[in-house]
């Protein structure tokens, strides 16, 4: 079981597991972990990445309805600004 550590500015935390890091790191966030020479930024580590991918959060329903009436309704004003 690997252990990292990871740094926040201020202080050194850890050790946490790969499971723990998660929802705690940002790309940019120094980790360092046995065997490493030196902290680097949490995007470099090949097995970090996976906890990096960004959260999209879906349209909701009535957004999506709404996006696509504007849609039609810009469609066809255009159509009629250009008779």
């Amino acid at each position: 079981m690997k252990t990292y550590y990871i740094h926040d500015g201020k202080l050194e935390r850890g050790p946490f597991t790969l499971l723990e890091l998660q929802g705690k790191i940002t790309r940019h966030t120094p980790v360092w972990k046995l065997g490493m020479e030196t902290w680097t930024k949490a995007s470099e580590l090949q097995e970090l990445r996976p906890l990096l991918m960004e959260h999209v959060t879906p349209v909701s329903f009535q957004q999506q309805r709404r996006s696509k009436k504007n849609f039609w309704e810009r469609l066809f004003s255009f159509k009629r600004l250009a008779r």
